[in-house]
């Protein structure tokens, strides 16, 4: 059964990551899933619960296929996608070999941030898969 969180943001507070002192993880996120790679919605925090079931099984197919282009160009494995919207910007993120992170954000000015942020608390989440 996943985890859902629709007054939080934060990676800390959805147990995707054991709690630590460090700053809160991508406030200016709409959304947080993390996903496993058939698509069954492990845990989720924010706005778009309700549809964030549905897009974990889109986001798994869209993650499967793009791997098949970087595997055929020898490029290694996949890190990350990023699908830029007309009302903002998804980011997923492999974690590990069994997950997924979904990050929606509203403003694609804080693309760069998040990304950062991301890429910081990948290791936490992939130990927490």
């Amino acid at each position: 059964m996943p985890v859902l969180r629709p007054d939080v943001v934060d990676l800390h507070d959805v147990g995707m990551l054991e709690a630590r002192d460090r700053e809160p993880f991508a406030p200016e996120a709409a959304h947080l899933s993390r996903i496993d790679r058939e698509g069954a919605l492990m845990e989720a925090a924010g706005g778009l619960l309700p549809e964030a079931a549905l897009a974990g099984a889109l986001a798994s197919c869209l993650v499967d296929s793009t791997s098949g282009v970087g595997e055929a160009l020898a490029q290694g494995r996949l890190q990350s996608v990023i699908l830029e919207y007309e009302t903002g910007v998804v980011l997923l993120n492999a974690v590990g070999d069994g997950a997924m992170l979904a990050v929606v954000l509203d403003d694609p000015a804080v693309l760069g941030k998040v990304r950062y942020h991301v890429k910081k608390a990948l290791p936490d989440l992939v130990r927490g898969v």
